[in-house]
This record gives structure tokens, sequence and C-alpha cells, in this order.
């Protein structure tokens, strides 16, 4: 009889898993989502490329040579977080959002797209990516222009 005591204390202090999916649930701060990048901060240098476990990310350039664009395949990811972590301009992050449920048939649309465009030098006029605003970058005189 032992077991009905159990099962009478049990159903007073009532469930004691998360309320999921009926309801919210608890989310640690440092779980490892969806990758996130933010284009105002990527420069293309392809580190994030390079050390992807899972082969998940792209960077394809513009075929009119505006910029370039970064694919994220979240099908593929492994959430390793060494994108975010050898990313030098921090600009890949790992959001804290976990639901990556979804049907088979829609695995090829369960991407992350990032479109990157490039600035133009206002002196020579090539191409270039800004790694910070204009108010942190010091002014050059005109006078070392060559």
């Amino acid at each position: 009889m032992e077991f009905l005591k159990i099962l009478w204390d049990n159903l007073k202090k009532g469930p004691v898993t998360d309320a999921f999916p009926f309801g919210e649930t608890y989310t640690p701060d440092r779980l490892r989502g969806r990758v996130e990048i933010d284009p105002t901060l990527c420069v293309g240098c392809g580190t994030c490329v390079h050390v992807c476990a899972a082969g998940a990310i792209n960077i394809s350039k513009f075929e009119d040579g505006s910029g370039f664009e970064i694919t994220v395949w979240r099908n593929s990811c492994c959430l390793c977080a060494q994108c975010r972590h050898y990313c030098p301009t921090k600009a890949v992050t790992l959001s804290n959002d976990w639901h990556s449920a979804h049907r088979a048939t829609e695995k090829y649309t369960q991407i992350t797209r990032a479109k990157v465009k490039y600035d133009y030098c206002a002196v020579c006029g090539a191409k270039m990516r800004r790694k910070c605003s204009t108010a942190s970058t010091p002014s050059i005189p005109k006078s070392t222009w060559t």
C-alpha cells in the first residue's frame, strides 16, 4: 500500500514536466539554436565556411560582382558553434531558438541567407567591405592619398 501514498503525493504536487507544446518552456541562455548572420558586420573572409564541421555554410558571389550571399543550410548544421567562435568580426551568432522541427518535404527550405553588398572606395572606386562605422573610422588627410 506504500505505492498509493506515493501516488497520492505525486497527484498533490502536480506535473513536473514542461507544459510544451501547450505552453511556454524554459530555454537556457547559452542554448545553441539556429545560426544568424549579421550582414553589416560580415566581411566575407570565409572563415565560417572553412571551420564548419558539417559543411552547412556557403558563400557565393553575385554575378554582377556587387557583393556576395552567405547561405546556411540549417538541415545540415550540427550546431557546433565553430562558425561563431572563429568569426573575426562576430558577424555569426547562434540564437536561442530551438524550434527546428519540420516536415521532410520542407528540408530544402530550411536555410538562412544573408546578402552583403560591397561599398566602393570614394578615392579609387575599389570594392570593399566596411568593418566599422564611419563615426569610428579615423579620417585620412588628402595629402597622404596616392
